[in-house]
């Protein structure tokens, strides 16, 4: 299906303890370590030396919290836009200091239904010129879906990572990736889904 291998990275929550992850996924996988519940700086430290990481942050932290981090020199950080637009800019230039590629997301609620109004956002994250931005809609955005991936064509598509989530949006990440988009999420068999509608490793080896 494709000229290329597929890029993934193997989306993992904290859930999971270290120990389990080091036993499973191969050292130097590429990873997104997802703090969904309470974490210690000692474990986040122990996947960066392990792994080529994204650190994403899903539980309530502040800019300080952000900011420990990063000092640890993850090789990505995942920063929620709406949580942290204020301070986005001093968090950037903190993740530039210590050679943090940065990657700026939004999850988009459902009354941010439109398309203009995701090319408004998109266009306004690229402002603050990140990485990557990703944007995630859902089933009940109740979207166009060929009128989103034409955003594909306005923007960086290399930077850009916009796909849905849930069953019936599975094959979005796939076509995300026929427009650009440098990697996609995937799932874990051992581990579990971080997000309905992932593919596992073992499927997208397949594809």
């Amino acid at each position: 299906m494709y000229e290329q291998k597929i890029k993934y990275c193997i989306s993992i929550s904290n859930k999971n303890s270290i120990s389990k992850i080091n036993n499973i996924i191969p050292k130097g996988s590429f990873i997104e370590y997802r703090l969904d519940t309470a974490y210690s700086l000692d474990e986040v430290k122990n996947i960066i030396i392990n792994y080529d990481c994204i650190i994403a942050p899903k539980i309530i932290l502040n800019s300080s919290e952000i900011k420990n981090i990063i000092e640890l020199s993850p090789k990505y950080i995942d920063i929620d836009f709406e949580k942290f637009e204020i301070n986005l800019l001093e968090l950037l230039n903190y993740s530039a200091i210590y050679n943090v590629k940065t990657i700026v997301s939004y999850h988009l609620s459902e009354e941010k239904n439109g398309v203009d109004d995701i090319r408004k956002l998109v266009k306004k994250m690229f402002s603050f010129s990140p990485n990557y931005v990703k944007v995630v809609f859902n089933t009940e955005n109740s979207l166009d879906i060929n009128k989103v991936f034409s955003l594909y064509d306005s923007f960086p598509s290399h930077k850009l990572l916009l796909f849905g989530i849930g069953q019936e949006l599975k094959f979005t990440r796939l076509e995300a990736l026929r427009k650009g988009s440098p990697f996609m999420y995937v799932a874990h068999s051992a581990m579990g889904e971080t997000a309905a509608g992932q593919f596992t490793v073992d499927e997208i080896q397949k594809v």
